[in-house]
């Protein structure tokens, strides 16, 4: 039997990304920007202008997804879908 892969989107599906993405950019920016402020896909609608182009930036700092909260369930529903 030839095993599939399976592509999984990070952000509220695996884990909270947002959040500590929003935590750096507040402490970067001296903002105070909260998840339900995002609106739509292109989170650098909500942020001051002198960072829309380091938003991306963040996601690349050394050990950014390391302690990521992770989502409930996510792992017993990816695992179940990784066996079957």
């Amino acid at each position: 039997m030839k095993k599939g892969i399976i592509a999984v989107d990070q952000d509220y599906v695996l884990a909270k990304l947002t959040e500590k993405w929003l935590k750096y950019y507040n402490t970067i920016f001296n903002d105070n920007l909260k998840p339900e402020d995002i609106k739509t896909w292109d989170i650098t609608k909500y942020v001051k202008p002198e960072a829309k182009e380091y938003m991306l930036n963040i996601l690349n700092i050394h050990k950014f997804y390391r302690d990521l909260e992770v989502v409930e369930d996510s792992k017993r529903v990816l695992k179940n879908l990784s066996i079957s």
